[in-house]
């Protein structure tokens, strides 16, 4: 399957990831991921080059990861830096290394060219750090499905009068003209429903 590699994606939420080593697979790829001593968040391949025995299934020393087969161990940036029995240490002996960013009480990882990784790229969602709101972190949604398909659901906003009748939509919208705007990064889909009943899912907080 084809990705967009050069983006950021959401990696999880910052209360996933601690201190423990865990997997996380991204764009079809494992990823092991987790907290450093002083709190910065690593993403490292999640497989030792050696006999490709997962590094998650590993333990850490101090920041590093220590691979259960040979005992190769890996720093914070994929490099081989513990061979034992032996001091050399192969260039090829080192894994992938992603860059992340904690945001939002979101951890984002770039899974494409780090050197194109640019933070000032990440979506921002100014009611994330505005006080008079309040986030709610859900949990996981898994869908046996295309993710472009989930991306096109996510902006088409004219199927809630029919698939999600109690909750997201109602009769009112069914009629109402859908804007679309294509212009720079962001497709952005919006329509105004006005004078009419509350959706279901707006009711349960007052009307």
């Amino acid at each position: 399957m084809e990705f967009i590699r050069n983006a950021w994606y959401v990696a999880g939420w910052s209360s996933e990831i601690d201190q423990e080593l865990r997997r996380f697979t991204i764009l079809e790829e494992n990823i092991v991921i987790y907290r450093k001593a002083d709190g910065d968040v690593v993403a490292l391949e999640d497989r030792c080059p050696h006999r490709l025995l997962p590094l998650s299934l590993g333990k850490r020393v101090g920041d590093n990861i220590q691979c259960g087969y040979h005992g190769l161990t890996f720093d914070c940036s994929g490099k081989c830096v513990r061979v034992p029995g032996q001091n050399n240490l192969p260039a090829s002996a080192y894994v992938d290394a992603f860059k992340t960013v904690e945001r939002h009480n979101i951890v984002w990882i770039w899974m494409g060219d780090q050197d194109k990784a640019d933070p000032t790229d990440i979506f921002d969602l100014a009611e994330f750090s505005d006080p008079a709101w309040e986030a709610h972190q859900g949990d996981a949604l898994h869908l046996k499905s295309n993710y472009l398909n989930v991306a096109e659901n996510l902006v088409d906003p004219a199927h809630v009068s029919f698939v999600h009748p109690t909750t997201l939509g109602n009769s009112a919208s069914e009629n109402v003209p859908v804007h679309v705007s294509t212009e720079g990064k962001a497709i952005v889909a919006w329509r105004w429903i006005r004078d009419s009943e509350p959706i279901g899912f707006f009711k349960k907080f007052g009307d």
